[in-house]
């Protein structure tokens, strides 16, 4: 008897290394804990048969405690991997560490029962045939304390495996009530073999089975009604490359596109891995389906691949497995590149020719301005200033229409920004009309006003972008009418803080037809071309106008009489700053503030490089009264030479000359020797268009000041580079306005 149980032993030792061997070639998490289980299963039964063999009592201690130790162990890596098979996911790690902590300790107990027998001892031994078995006592409370840690992994198992039986769909139960059928054989066995102190553990013999149907269900088992019912619904959605996986991973389709779409070898493994290596598996667990994009070389060629994932449920709305739909749009992806290409190079294209016109437009309002300063600062005469303040009102109007036709990028981008301020209203009529005042004169047309005589005097809003609206609104109205007027008018309701100014611009020119009003909104578009081919202009002012009026919650209305005049009308809501009530109409006293210096600093040297003598006349007068030491030069290569010779606290450089540009002036100063090494170089260029700012100060330079120049920015950027540097100065201002109008404190 004892022959024939050492014989099937040695069976189930075979059948162990088998299975250990499939195991270990699934290379998942799985498989690794399967793998590990049977290899101590192995070692658990090798131990038991050592135990029976051996005719030394110290070795049969040995060996017993071995064979129990492993028991505990066994059971561990039982419960890591049923953890896994149950759930698909790593074991709790909380409970893991307690349960390995009682295995650990009770190991050291079985090993310390070498010294102590508190465990066990043996109480003599039987001879079977030409074999001696040694009994075992193992009335002890530390032996039961052992069958206690390993019931308490048994329950454990006992509790992941019916769970998941209770919780599963029905085409997955026999998976895992097979397993726990087999593993409930092998403890039934284990406990009447305890329970009886029988001399041979005939649950051992189970351990082969157990061991088979482990790796079976968990690795090979499919569930062929399940497949079936997949491939049904698969076979009646799909056009393109399909795969089918089970709810554990397991691929249980695919067609043949899928595998030419995917690129792999016709390796069911190797795709399982691939699959759960995938960044949208996770996406899958937290939704029913979703559309994933991944670019994937196959043969040598990039294939833009579009995956689609639907979860699968049963009758019961439990999870049974999911299929991907994979369709190739490299076709599409390559048509798009190139379409985006093309786009690109129409834009660059656009902002270069955008670029060249601004700098062109610029520089001679940059002239026109730094130059109407000086007549500011220096003419004495009421009347000279008078016309020298509508020109500098006209020149700011004019500056601010260039900007936003030439950046035209940043219209259709949709970066244009409202920036409320608060404005004085008769200032702002005063200038508006002054604006357009002389063209009507000249073209013999009556320039009438109507305005309410209860205005607001100070309201806050974007008065730029209005008075932009209707500076536009009347150059049009004054530009299509050949004789008789253009009115203006103005009204005003007032609802406490809040001011609703309606504005209407009428004219007696030629009018619209009607069909022809959808057309005016559309940029670059003129109406009756051939008729009014002598009249100026792009075609961009109403589109930006109504733009503008969107921006603000406003529209654009139109009212025309083709032949007869037209009426063009807004109304735009400002909140009111000071309701002191301001009559257009009463003459009132204008006194101007004269201009004074923000500082004086005789001992810093500033350098301007720039290749219009216009405006390198306009930087020096502008800067005159500060008394700065300032050195003008036309070129780059004037710049390198003169930095060699002598230090500058500060040096304005242009960016298009010819010749050496700015960019390149300044990434030659960065390196070579001179004497500005640790001088801020300020980019000082016409060529202001959205984003050129953030282009320059990656290039290197410390900042950036757009021209026309705007005095009171230069001054105040000048002044900040004073504080930085130390540079002595008189006087002590405590405070100076920024770029965009708001009082910084001197510190």
């Amino acid at each position: 008897m004892i022959v024939g149980y050492i014989i099937l032993m040695g069976i189930v030792l075979f059948s162990l290394l088998v299975c250990a061997a499939f195991a270990g070639k699934q290379g998942n998490e799985l498989g690794k804990s399967i793998k590990k289980l049977i290899v101590v299963g192995m070692i658990c039964v090798a131990s038991n048969m050592a135990y029976i063999l051996t005719k030394d009592e110290v070795l049969a201690t040995i060996f017993f405690g071995v064979f129990s130790v492993l028991v505990d162990w066994m059971l561990v890596y039982l419960y890591h991997y049923t953890y896994l098979y149950t759930e698909n996911e790593n074991p709790n790690i909380i409970r893991m560490i307690l349960i390995r902590g009682m295995v650990i300790l009770d190991t050291i107990s079985f090993i310390l029962n070498n010294f102590f027998h508190h465990l066990f001892t043996f109480k003599g031994k039987i001879t079977k045939e030409e074999f001696q078995i040694y009994m075992v006592d193992t009335e002890s409370f530390f032996m039961y304390l052992h069958y206690g840690i390993c019931y308490i992994i048994v329950v454990q198992v006992v509790y992941l495996l019916v769970k998941k039986i209770l919780t599963t769909s029905r085409f997955y139960r026999k998976k895992y009530y097979n397993i726990l059928i087999y593993f409930g054989v092998v403890m039934l066995n284990d406990g009447i073999c305890t329970a009886f102190h029988f001399s041979l553990n005939y649950s051992i013999l189970f351990y082969g089975a157990l061991a088979v149907a482990v790796c079976y269900y968990s690795l090979y088992y499919e569930p062929k009604e399940l497949k079936l019912n997949m491939l049904s619904l698969v076979a009646e959605k799909s056009t393109s490359g399909v795969l089918c996986f089970s709810s554990d991973g397991k691929c249980i389709y695919t067609n043949d596109k899928a595998w030419e779409l995917v690129g792999v070898e016709k390796d069911i493994g190797l795709l399982e891995r691939t699959y759960k290596q995938q960044e949208w598996v996770e996406q899958r667990k937290n939704k029913d389906s979703f559309t994933h994009d991944m670019v994937k070389k196959v043969d040598g060629e990039l294939r833009h691949l579009e995956i689609m994932c639907q979860n699968m449920y049963d009758e019961k709305q439990v999870y049974v497995g999911c299929y991907f739909n994979i369709v190739d749009n490299t076709q599409r992806v390559l048509g798009y590149e190139k379409q985006i290409e093309e786009a690109r190079q129409a834009s660059k294209t656009k902002s270069d020719f955008l670029s060249k016109i601004s700098h062109e437009i610029r520089t001679p309002v940059n002239s026109i301005y730094g130059m109407n300063e000086m007549i500011l600062r220096e003419a004495g005469q009421p009347e000279i200033l008078e016309y020298a303040d509508k020109i500098k009102g006209s020149t700011e109007i004019l500056l601010n229409i260039i900007n936003d036709v030439l950046d035209f990028s940043k219209i259709e981008s949709g970066k244009m920004t409202i920036v409320p301020v608060e404005y004085n209203m008769r200032e702002f009529l005063e200038n508006t009309i002054g604006t357009v005042a002389q063209r009507a004169k000249n073209k013999g047309l009556e320039l009438n006003t109507e305005f309410d005589t209860n205005l607001p005097t100070l309201l806050e809003g974007d008065n730029v972008r209005i008075q932009q609206v209707v500076v536009n609104l009347l150059t049009n109205a004054i530009k299509y009418t050949s004789q008789g007027s253009v009115t203006i008018r103005l009204r005003c309701e007032r609802y406490g803080e809040i001011a609703y100014l309606t504005w209407e611009v009428e004219d007696t020119g030629i009018g619209i037809r009607q069909e022809d009003i959808p057309k005016l909104f559309t940029a670059f578009e003129r109406l009756e071309e051939m008729k009014n081919h002598s009249i100026q202009g792009t075609g961009l002012g109403l589109n930006i106008t109504r733009m503008l009026l969107n921006l603000m919650d406003s529209n654009l209305h139109v009212k025309s009489e083709y032949g007869k005049g037209s009426v063009f009308s807004f109304r735009i809501l400002q909140r009111i700053v000071d309701d002191t009530p301001m009559n257009f109409y009463e003459k009132v006293e204008k006194k101007r503030e004269e201009y004074k210096e923000l500082f004086q600093a005789p001992d810093m040297k500033v350098m301007v490089v720039d290749d219009n003598d216009v405006n390198r006349m306009v930087f020096c007068q502008l800067l005159k009264r500060t008394k700065i030491q300032i050195e003008a030069v036309d070129s780059g290569e004037k710049c390198l030479e003169s930095i060699q010779k002598e230090h500058y606290d500060l040096i304005f450089m242009d960016y298009m000359m010819p010749g050496m540009d700015g960019v390149e002036t300044l990434h030659l100063m960065q390196n070579t020797e001179h004497q500005c090494k640790n001088t801020p170089v300020i980019m000082l260029t016409a060529n202001a268009l959205v984003g050129n700012k953030d282009i320059y100060l990656k290039e290197g330079f410390d900042g950036f000041l757009a021209k026309p120049i705007r005095p009171e920015e230069l001054e105040s950027m000048i002044f900040d580079y004073i504080l930085q540097q130390g540079i002595p100065y008189i006087g002590n201002p405590c405070t100076r306005a920024d770029s965009l109008g708001n009082h910084k404190i001197c510190k």
